[in-house]
């Protein structure tokens, strides 16, 4: 991603499902050399989060992310303070902390959706998935203090998500590596 952007200094981000036991990392490149500063574990998994939504919705995990998130388009707002999905990660000190295990995550999430449209699950989902991103790249770039972004993985191919990354005033430049 970061030798496809053209930026001489940037922030790369990556948030996936999992892979080596991992769903994401923060690195720095400068000076044309990448170093790695925080591991996401897969325990912390964002990417599995939004699955399972997918999941519980009756879609297609790790394809029909995109329809949960144009889905979450026909509910009606709902306000923060009664999303119950926005517990379910904390984002501190440009850390990622999942409060589930992903077999629990699922079973919470399930019950969950049972109480709502599933527009509204999907709104609640989605709605969660930008809130953490979001305070996740802020907290990035104001502790690093580097302006540009490289953003990779399953979650950059959340449009919805990229489109308020790229109106964050902290953000200068984004590059959103197009291959999930």
């Amino acid at each position: 991603a970061v030798s496809l952007s053209g930026f001489s200094e940037a922030l790369v981000i990556t948030l996936d499902g999992i892979g080596d036991g991992l769903s994401g990392s923060i690195s720095a490149f400068k000076n044309n050399k990448l170093k790695t500063l925080i591991s996401i574990s897969g325990k912390d998994s964002l990417g599995i989060f939004f699955e399972h939504v997918t999941n519980i919705m009756n879609m297609r995990e790790l394809e029909d992310e995109g329809q949960v998130m144009a889905l979450a388009n026909y509910s009606y707002p709902i306000k923060e303070a009664d999303n119950p999905l926005l517990g379910y990660f904390e984002i501190k000190d440009a850390r990622v902390k999942g409060k589930y295990g992903a077999v629990r995550e699922y079973v919470e999430l399930g019950k969950v959706f049972w109480k709502y449209p599933p527009e509204q699950f999907a709104y609640m989902a989605q709605q969660a998935l930008e809130i953490n991103v979001l305070k996740l790249v802020k907290q990035c770039v104001a502790r690093y203090k580097i302006h540009n972004v490289c953003y990779a993985g399953g979650i950059a191919s959340n449009v919805k998500v990229n489109m308020l990354i790229q109106h964050l005033p902290e953000v200068k430049g984004l590059y959103v590596f197009p291959h999930m």
